[in-house]
């Protein structure tokens, strides 16, 4: 599983039909936006054991000291600052492109299995913080605005 997570200090995200008409829309400020899709090869295939990976994950992320506090040091977790937390589901983060001319998603999960543990990921960061989420697999413009810039990439 790999994720992008950024601080951010404004986003908004447009979920969109199939006519790229906008469904619903909403705007945040001060959170953490998280990109999450899971490929094969971290998972092995195996609910039970992306499950697990998961639970160690967010055990470890309550306690991160990754965002900027009062003084502009990298230490703050998000308990400190009350943050809430965007998580948007996205298969290009597996894209390999060693035939340079396509990009190529076969490392991605199949969609309904990459579904059920976005699920769980998502339910499993509810239990200590506010989570917002929004269609998987859907159409989205997501427009944000990187505090710092701070991101990291993550691969559990």
């Amino acid at each position: 599983m790999k994720l992008i997570i950024q601080n951010v200090s404004s986003a908004s995200v447009k979920v969109l039909d199939d006519y790229w008409d906008i469904q619903k829309e909403e705007k945040i400020n001060n959170w953490v936006l998280i990109y999450f899709w899971v490929s094969k090869k971290t998972t092995n295939l195996d609910f039970e054991n992306a499950t697990h990976k998961i639970n160690k994950f967010v055990e470890k992320f309550f306690r991160m000291r990754w965002l900027k506090s009062e003084d502009w040091r990298l230490d703050a977790t998000l308990v400190d600052l009350n943050w809430e937390i965007l998580v948007i589901s996205n298969f290009t983060l597996y894209a390999d492109n060693k035939k340079w001319t396509k990009m190529d998603f076969s490392a991605s999960w199949e969609y309904g299995k990459a579904e059920k543990i976005y699920n769980y990921f998502v339910d499993k960061l509810k239990e200590n913080f506010i989570v917002k989420t929004w269609e998987f697999g859907g159409m989205m413009e997501v427009e944000s605005v990187n505090d710092g810039p701070v991101n990291y990439v993550i691969e559990i």
